[in-house]
């Protein structure tokens, strides 16, 4: 991949440049109108769509969407590590790092040795699929050990030490033997541990864990989550989790992010967010939640239609096929802009637009004559 802005390669040194003199003292991720697209054979793939988020030390962000809504592309534009076939074209992504001070990792080559640096190190991210991710011809072990070496100015003793100490703290039961087994012997609960131990062995300022209990029992996923929260609360570090579930986020986030279509169309605390959604496609998630007084029978509660094809965005606001608060000749033609509902509650949606009752009273006088 080369990282491009309009066709532009972009100087390295520019990623010091351009970062607000203003950011709050707790901020450290602070993702601004970022759009990443994809160049296919059937045309381009927008992907990720104007996104805006802000992450503090310590605090846990969920980010939730249906599958195809762009949640997983955003978090490699963080760790700059997209497709070769993907670009971000507009936007930054301002990171708060030890090391180097305030950087747009936008603007960094994704082989260079600045990000280089940081992801690992500063950024750690656990992947949805542990078996796709780690290598299958290597002991578990010498990856995690890998990971240490390279990023701290160890013995190959002393990392094998921190990994066997790593192992037994994200709750692998004979860490001192399970350090010199392959993937293949381990189940899928302690594989999805060590992609946990790998991603916090040197204790990153920013963890990404991307569907993290993607395919385990329930009884497996309730113990990966409260790792995550434990090691959120012991080490301090921010975390950024992605879900299409939301009980998942609800369990262990302290602000959420709804996403649609590459957009993310409500923020806010989870509080807020759950307790009293104001966007039509967060009421619509939350619906469609399984609750066990639904009378046997009964259909469970689904959003109709699907996402749409990522090619061909919808005009407007790309959840409008799909809304049934779908206002005619407004949400088909104007793409609406965040509104804040409620201090730090944001939703993206014409409902809360202070010109939608003039525009529908317009409506009315039209449809009279």
């Amino acid at each position: 991949m080369r990282l491009r802005r309009n066709g532009k390669q972009i100087p390295l040194q520019h990623a010091q440049r351009n970062v607000p003199d203003n950011m709050p003292d707790n901020r450290l991720l602070d993702i601004r109108d970022l759009e990443v697209q994809f160049d296919d054979p059937e045309g381009t793939v927008y992907a990720v769509n104007g996104v805006d988020l802000a992450l503090d030390n310590r605090r846990v962000m969920g980010v939730v969407g249906e599958s195809g809504c762009g949640k997983s592309v955003m978090s490699r534009a963080v760790m700059n590590i997209l497709d070769t076939k993907g670009q971000i074209v507009s936007g930054q992504v301002l990171f708060r790092s030890q090391q180097l001070g305030w950087l747009d990792l936008a603007t960094l080559p994704e082989d260079g040795p600045q990000i280089r640096r940081i992801r690992g190190k500063e950024i750690a991210m656990i992947f949805q699929e542990p078996l796709a991710a780690l290598s299958p011809v290597h002991k578990v072990g010498n990856q995690v050990m890998e990971m240490i070496r390279l990023h701290e100015d160890v013995t190959k003793q002393e990392a094998r030490n921190r990994t066997i100490q790593l192992l037994g703290q994200v709750g692998i039961p004979d860490p001192q033997k399970r350090v010199d087994q392959y993937t293949y012997e381990l189940s899928g609960g302690m594989r999805q541990r060590v992609m946990v131990a790998m991603a916090i062995a040197c204790r990153p300022q920013l963890l990404i864990a991307d569907e993290p209990t993607t395919a385990l029992d329930v009884t497996i996923q309730a113990q990966i989550l409260k790792l995550i929260r434990d090691l959120n609360e012991e080490f301090g570090m921010a975390v950024m989790i992605i879900s299409h579930d939301l009980g998942v986020i609800a369990e262990l986030a302290d602000d959420v992010a709804v996403m649609y279509l590459g957009n993310v169309v409500e923020r806010g605390t989870v509080r807020d967010v759950l307790k009293n959604p104001k966007h039509p496609y967060t009421h619509a998630l939350m619906r469609s939640i399984p609750r066990a007084e639904v009378d046997r029978g009964q259909r469970l509660a689904s959003i109709p239609g699907t996402v749409p094809d990522a090619h061909r965005i919808p005009s407007g606001c790309p959840f409008h096929p799909r809304c049934t608060s779908f206002i005619p000749g407004l949400c088909d033609s104007v793409v609406p802009q965040a509104h804040e509902v409620e201090t730090g509650h944001r939703a993206a949606c014409h409902l809360y637009s202070e010109n939608v009752q003039q525009y529908r009273q317009d409506q009315r006088v039209v449809s009279e004559r």
